[in-house]
């Protein structure tokens, strides 16, 4: 009867030392799967955001920009390995976890980023073949900007234009105090640069922090718009900053780009073209 006993109580305290073992690693499983989701997050970003520096020998190669977009979706490849590595470890592990279909849904989320790329690369125009920005038809608030940038464009600011290596920027109109700008962002698509307290300025102008407003749809956790204009809001935008190389007309500058709230870190030049 002792023995018996001893027999029990030693399976007793194997089965509960077996079931410790196991939840500690299915919590220790779920945790490395929550680093990796965060840097799965952190990689669509990096893959959606339109930013990239064009070297100037090759601001005449319509598919550079669009390379390296494709490279930028392949030096993710390994955090997407590891997610589909943990969620066959987590299935095998975790009774009625059932991680296949949430994660097979990235997957092909990542599919579809790569897909628009080479929608972009295949069908969208070059910037230097059109270098006015045009705005897309999908987006009604901003056909109404390009309406009202046409209708309230002053016979001064007209004649402002500047070349960069994405096509011409112009100085479209002022409101609200502010200048505003339309010129090719670094995606390929037509965008507006905001500067406020610039309207009118020939003759003083520096260094000015500003935002530009995309096209379509974005990430960003708020929204922005024209001054005085909520009915341009959009997700789409980032932080600038123009840096004008004189005071006077004409002259040209340096624009830098930040995606939403982040620095601008990507810059392009543009030259004052003189008529």
């Amino acid at each position: 009867l002792a023995i018996l006993v001893g027999v029990i109580v030693a399976w007793g305290q194997l089965r509960h030392s077996q079931q410790a073992k196991a939840k500690e690693r299915q919590i220790t499983l779920a945790e490395a799967m929550m680093v990796i989701i965060r840097r799965v997050a952190d990689a669509f970003k990096d893959m959606r955001n339109p930013f990239d520096t064009v070297p100037e020998e090759k601001a005449g190669d319509r598919e550079f920009i669009f390379q390296k977009r494709y490279e930028r979706i392949s030096e993710h490849n390994d955090i997407f390995g590891l997610l589909r590595e943990y969620q066959v470890k987590i299935d095998a592990v975790v009774p009625g976890a059932s991680l296949q279909a949430p994660v097979t849904s990235l997957f092909n989320a990542r599919t579809e980023v790569a897909s628009a790329i080479d929608s972009l690369a295949t069908h969208h125009p070059c910037p230097h073949d059109a270098p006015t920005p045009v705005m897309p038809q999908g987006n009604p608030a901003m056909l109404r900007l390009a309406l009202a940038a046409l209708m309230l464009a002053a016979p001064a600011a007209a004649d402002e234009v500047w070349s960069s290596e994405m096509g011409d920027i112009i100085y479209e109109f002022d409101q609200n105090n502010a200048a505003v700008f339309s010129f090719t962002n670094l995606d390929a698509y037509g965008a507006l640069l905001v500067i406020p307290s610039l309207a009118g300025n020939l003759e003083n102008r520096g260094v000015h922090d500003a935002y530009w407003l995309g096209s379509g749809s974005g990430d960003c956790p708020a929204f922005l718009a024209l001054p005085g204009d909520e009915q341009t809001a959009t997700t789409n935008w980032g932080r600038a900053i123009v840096s004008f190389d004189s005071p006077a007309f004409p002259t040209s500058f340096t624009l830098q780009l930040g995606w939403c709230f982040d620095d601008p870190r990507e810059s392009m030049r543009a030259k004052a073209v003189t008529r």
